[in-house]
């Protein structure tokens, strides 16, 4: 649910920018693509957009993490990697976005 709304949203985005080329590539991410994304989408010179998508329920100050292949993947491509955060999904449903580098969460 979360991944379609930012699937809506990068359609609407590339649409309103005149780029219906790329905007009709936008997709889910499927067998074949980068491990740990969850929408393909493009910038507006159709460079690519390696999107992972994180939705919760409740406010957007929650927490939540990265899996390894997400980092690995941030880590690998990080100008393309981006962090979708879809928060107050039953709400409004409104997102942030994120871009690496990512500092790791160190244990004391």
């Amino acid at each position: 649910m979360g991944a379609a709304s930012i699937v809506a949203h990068e359609v609407r985005r590339l649409t309103d920018h005149g780029r219906y080329d790329l905007a009709h590539q936008v997709r889910l991410a499927r067998t074949g693509d980068p491990q740990g994304c969850d929408v393909i989408s493009f910038d507006l010179e159709a460079a690519p957009r390696l999107l992972v998508v994180k939705t919760s329920l409740g406010a957007g100050v929650a927490p939540f993490g990265l899996t390894q292949a997400e980092l690995d993947l941030a880590r690998a491509r990080p100008d393309v990697f981006r962090v979708r955060r879809v928060y107050d999904l039953l709400g409004e449903a409104r997102f942030f976005r994120l871009k690496p580098p990512f500092e790791e969460a160190t244990r004391g």
